[in-house]
């Protein structure tokens, strides 16, 4: 893999397992107003801060590097069709790329 240009991998989880606990800690609070239409929610967020609290920092960089990645990647996918959708010519641009990446990979 190449170094990125930034100077810094975007991708690369920096955060502490603290952090992300926090941040999960943030998203229970706000499905906890309203608990009764949420508790599935509230149950499964329970269930992956468990997994956390007993995971090394290691792991949880580990597997949580690869959420941010996929995430990313996602966040790209839903842009790009979005654009396609709005008959933008820059989606079609990337998608061509894309498909290339594919090809040579």
């Amino acid at each position: 893999m190449t170094k990125p240009k930034l100077g810094f991998n975007p991708d690369e989880l920096v955060l502490t397992k603290q952090d992300v606990l926090a941040m999960l800690d943030n998203i229970e609070h706000r499905w906890s107003q309203n608990k009764k239409a949420n508790w599935k929610l509230i149950l499964s967020i329970s269930g992956m801060k468990a997994y956390i609290s007993f995971s090394s920092e290691e792991t949880i960089k580990a597997v949580w590097s690869e959420i941010v990645k996929g995430f990313n990647e996602l966040l790209i996918e839903n842009s790009i069709a979005i654009g396609k959708g709005n008959g933008e010519s820059w989606a079609e641009t990337f998608e061509k790329v894309k498909s290339k990446k594919k090809e040579s990979a």
